[in-house]
């Protein structure tokens, strides 16, 4: 946030990954399994991380709707 306060060109995906993994981190120390465990913590920030690009480019996270089709 700070870089791109400072004008920084970082593009959008930047500031959103970082938001994205600071929550990861934070929801690794709610649950003790992640937050004492540095190879689950790391899984988390890496999906984090995914989620954080896929929503700077738009992409839906986990949703899959069944088609229907109407004869």
């Amino acid at each position: 946030m700070c870089a791109t306060s400072a004008g920084l060109i970082l593009g959008k995906e930047g500031p959103f990954v970082h938001i994205a993994c600071c929550c990861g981190n934070i929801f690794s120390y709610l649950f003790p399994k992640y937050g004492r465990n540095e190879a689950k913590k790391r899984e988390i920030l890496s999906a984090a991380a995914a989620a954080g690009v896929s929503v700077a480019f738009g992409a839906p996270i986990g949703i899959q709707k069944k088609q229907t089709f109407i004869k």
